[in-house]
């Protein structure tokens, strides 16, 4: 893929914005009439979630719900520290019913490179 950029801003957002399934990115700078063209090679590294509860949580129905987000962290290579990124969904999650609900843990980095989803189980029991 070429394209042809005008400045440094918009090079660095068609880079991280690209399609990086080859990891290789192509493009040509046409600034100042340099017809310069540029190969960048990078290789895309995902935030890491960490610290959730492994095998979940078992509750009794009607029980308050444990505190999902203890412990749980996020890493991000380039970013380092993104805990506070985290989204937590626990929506389906029903504590006055018995049964298994999932609870899912994701994050991204500030360039949309998004973690590996973290489910969790929540078991509510009689």
């Amino acid at each position: 893929m070429a394209q042809y950029l005008s400045n440094e801003k918009t090079i660095k957002e068609n880079i991280y914005n690209a399609d990086l399934t080859d990891a290789k990115v192509d493009f040509a700078l046409d600034e100042l009439a340099l017809n310069k063209k540029v190969t960048i090679v990078t290789t895309i590294v995902v935030p890491i979630i960490t610290g959730v509860a492994d095998p979940g949580w078992t509750v009794t129905e009607g029980a308050d719900a444990p505190d999902y987000a203890d412990g749980v962290t996020a890493v991000d290579e380039q970013e380092g520290d993104i805990t506070a990124n985290i989204v937590i969904d626990a929506s389906a999650v029903v504590l006055a019913t018995a049964g298994a609900y999932d609870v899912t843990y994701n994050v991204s980095d500030l360039y949309g490179n998004a973690a590996i989803e973290v489910v969790a189980v929540v078991t509510v029991t009689i």
